[in-house]
């Protein structure tokens, strides 16, 4: 026996489980960074709204924005990485109906199912 035999032994390695552990890791990841944009983002509404208040009316407030910026911000911060995933699903499946509605059309223009357009002439 000697010091390789624990890395040299036989085990159940498989591809999928590390690139599944990976993803596990960067969903991990991904899911701290999106709270960390929250929290900014509610540091900066905070801010900029203490400075509209406090400023006496002196200097221009956006309010819409320092409001938005709270309300992304505490989402974004209490909601993290299934906030995102999900947003970006919801997403995804808009993108996918409009573009099978538009094939829809398209399909028919192919494949010669015109209907209405070729029976059309300038004399009725």
């Amino acid at each position: 026996m000697n010091a390789f035999n624990p890395i040299l032994m036989e085990t159940d390695f498989k591809i999928t489980s590390l690139l599944s552990g990976a993803i596990g890791f960067l969903q991990d990841i991904g899911g701290y960074v999106v709270i960390l944009a929250g929290i900014i983002l509610l540091i900066v509404g905070v801010v900029q709204i203490a400075k509209g208040l406090a400023g006496g009316g002196k200097g221009q407030t956006n309010w819409v924005m320092s409001i938005g910026c709270l309300v992304a911000g505490a989402a974004l911060m209490f909601g993290g990485w299934g906030l995102v995933s999900s947003l970006s699903k919801a997403g995804g499946d808009a993108l996918q109906e409009m573009n099978d509605a538009g094939s829809n059309g398209t399909d028919k223009w192919k494949s010669g199912e015109r209907k209405g357009v070729d029976d059309w002439s300038p004399s009725e």
